[in-house]
């Protein structure tokens, strides 16, 4: 299998130097072109017909945005938005997503030790995962047509695997089940989307979240979600009671904890403690924290994401409040990551396309048959 082609795109001669030296020292990334401009991107893109794209928002000539548009319509190539710690950024990476991209890099325009470090370690794997995602399923992702075959042997494995892993038999839920828990990762911001705005606005349930976002990522994403969803939708904060048709959404750099569950509604409080965790937020120290301080039944819902945080406060959860789990199915994963351990560990109930999360949520905290 040969190297994954990369375009950059950024008008940062120096950042684009940066990312060129460290995907070319990978060893499994060739960058085969760059461009400073939307406008180049474009072009090159369809001259190139790389694996994937690196797209800067704020460019001259034409924006990342602009580009991404024409790109999706006259030649999907999974996009990857390189987006500077603004919350005017924020928004606009979101719409992005919403067009097309598939995953959001933010950069620390000041700070190039950091962003260097960043582009190692956070953005190489991004780019591996997305490109394997490629390969097994096609782009856009599930989409055998776009790109004339039949899905793969791995594939057709993979999927039977997912059926063995989970029982997915019907789930009826006669006690009453006050919220919901839902981790994600890479992907997660449109995974999220799909799941939130297909919910009712009646959703018997309240529901909090941890994304892997920065700070200043999480309120942009979490208002955009308000504006579009039936359900209400914030970023939390400390004091913030979990109630039916309310998200709480973790702020970046930060963990949410459940406080101690006596009578009334239980409620959040926000911490950057542990300061050494890995991922911040981390969805097992959510999910923990929710098993270790609440004695009724919880729904887990696993979605989208690199590594497999989330997976032992998942475990906690079925053990201690006897929590039905979803995970997302690996088609409509853009890193089958984080479902998968949870799967791996046969706390799955539930194996699902990210479209059908929503209405099977909806029929579990009803009682209803899924």
């Amino acid at each position: 299998m040969g190297k994954i082609k990369v375009l950059i795109v950024d008008d940062s001669s120096f950042l684009r130097k940066i990312m060129k030296k460290i995907m070319n020292e990978s060893g499994k990334i060739e960058v085969v072109g760059e461009a400073s401009n939307g406008k180049e991107a474009v072009e090159k893109a369809a001259e190139l017909k790389p694996d994937i794209i690196t797209l800067d928002i704020n460019m001259p000539v034409m924006s990342g945005l602009e580009a991404l548009e024409i790109i999706m319509k006259e030649n999907p190539i999974p996009i990857i938005m390189v987006s500077s710690l603004t919350t005017e950024d924020a928004e606009v990476t979101f719409e992005a997503l919403e067009k097309g991209a598939v995953e959001f890099f933010p950069k620390q325009a000041k700070d190039f030790k950091a962003n260097i470090k960043s582009i190692r370690d956070e953005l190489i794997p991004k780019i591996e995962n997305i490109a394997r995602k490629k390969r097994l399923f096609g782009f856009p992702f599930g989409s055998t047509t776009s790109v004339g075959r039949k899905p793969s042997i791995e594939k057709v494995v993979k999927k039977e695997h997912e059926k063995t892993k989970a029982r997915q038999k019907e789930v009826i839920i006669k006690e009453p089940i006050e919220f919901v828990v839902v981790g994600a990762s890479t992907g997660g911001p449109n995974a999220l989307q799909t799941l939130l705005t297909s919910l009712p606005a009646d959703f018997p349930a309240g529901i909090i979240i941890s994304q892997h976002m920065p700070a200043t990522f999480t309120g942009a994403f979490a208002d955009r979600m308000d504006r579009y969803s039936n359900v209400q939708v914030k970023e939390a904060k400390t004091g913030d009671k979990v109630e039916k048709g309310v998200v709480l959404i973790t702020p970046g750099g930060q963990h949410m904890y459940l406080k101690k569950h006596r009578a009334g509604a239980p409620e959040v409080v926000i911490s950057e403690e542990p300061k050494t965790a890995i991922y911040k937020p981390s969805v097992t120290i959510m999910a923990k924290s929710v098993a270790e301080n609440y004695t009724k039944r919880t729904v887990g819902v696993m979605l989208t994401g690199m590594g497999s945080d989330g997976k032992d406060g998942f475990i906690e959860m079925k053990k201690r409040n006897r929590a039905v789990v979803i995970a997302q199915n690996e088609e409509s994963c853009v890193v089958y990551g984080m479902p998968k351990a949870v799967v791996d560990a046969g706390i799955a109930d539930y194996v699902l396309d990210i479209k059908d999360i929503a209405p099977t949520l909806d029929k579990i905290i009803r009682g209803k048959k899924s």
